[in-house]
């Protein structure tokens, strides 16, 4: 595993349905500190999984493609997506908007970028 990572976000920094989330600090693409994740990302070895809250995608719409910009430049591999239909907050089995369905799909997608990443 030496050299190898993986990181993800749910976009928000909240805790999954298994407890992931917290792996890796959240970030906007619209930090403009030097220190900013996002502006450090050459520097990263990972792959990551971003999962995106649809109304956090309404509130900063071009972070997303940011973010691509940013990893593409990089030459690294990052799963960006837009989950429709979510709240932020969503992936937490106790969040008041709490959405099995995406919440699962999410976990489904961290499991395949952590077989990659570790193999």
């Amino acid at each position: 595993m030496h050299g190898r990572s993986a990181g993800v976000s749910d976009g928000g920094g909240n805790a999954g349905s298994r407890g992931w989330g917290r792996d890796v600090p959240r970030w906007h693409a619209r930090d403009t500190e030097p220190d900013s994740p996002h502006l450090q990302a050459a520097k990263s070895h990972a792959q990551f999984l971003i999962a995106i809250a649809e109304s956090d995608d309404k509130k900063s719409p071009t972070d997303k493609d940011t973010m691509k910009k940013t990893f593409a430049e990089a030459n690294l591999p990052a799963e960006i997506e837009v989950y429709a239909g979510s709240m932020h907050g969503w992936c937490p089995p106790d969040s008041t908007v709490y959405n099995e369905a995406l919440a699962e799909k999410a976990w489904s997608r961290l499991l395949v970028l952590y077989g990659k990443a570790l193999a």
